[in-house]
């Protein structure tokens, strides 16, 4: 089974026509990739289970490639960068290991303030919340991906941001 959101489980995932795509330019959402992994993290603190800070990470990068690809829209301001494992969010990885809040401000903040990011956000933990960290980002780490493709382009580098090009393209044939 593929490791992806698919536009019938997530509201608002309505997709785009490519050449449409091509033509417009990524428009940004303004939110902080902290709101979104702390609302996560609460998220699980709800359901009762245990969210690794990968599997958050993971679950993040998912809902930003979908979006991009069926939006057009990025997720949040912060880029996904590459890591050693996998992307990360450089930010929200920060500062969930430094804070151990449950993240419950931040989770009301966005259902109140961004009730469809919310819902949307909602829908893919709760796709992938309880898939094991490895087997949820073992599709985004093979040959061709965004991130494989950046690793590629630097291979003596860690921290360089993935394009936005290179995650909707990948996510556009996905979704």
């Amino acid at each position: 089974e593929s490791v992806l959101a698919d536009g019938e489980d997530l509201p608002e995932a309505e997709p785009m026509l490519q050449s449409t795509i091509q033509k417009e330019e990524v428009s940004s959402c303004e939110l902080d990739s902290v709101i979104l992994a702390k609302s996560l993290r609460h998220m699980a603190v709800i359901e009762g289970i245990d969210l690794t800070q990968s599997q958050i990470q993971t679950i993040l990068y998912i809902a930003y490639g979908v979006r991009l690809a069926t939006k057009n829209e990025r997720l949040t301001s912060e880029h996904p960068q590459m890591w050693q494992y996998g992307p990360v969010f450089p930010r929200a990885y920060n500062r969930l290991r430094k804070d151990a809040a449950d993240g419950t401000d931040e989770y009301y903040s966005l259902k109140t303030g961004h009730p469809n990011i919310f819902r949307y956000l909602e829908n893919c933990f709760r796709r992938y919340a309880w898939t094991k960290a490895c087997i949820l980002s073992t599709p985004h780490l093979s040959e061709g991906t965004p991130w494989s493709e950046t690793r590629k382009s630097n291979p003596d580098r860690w921290g360089v941001r993935i394009e936005d090009d290179l995650i909707r393209e990948w996510f556009l044939q996905r979704v």
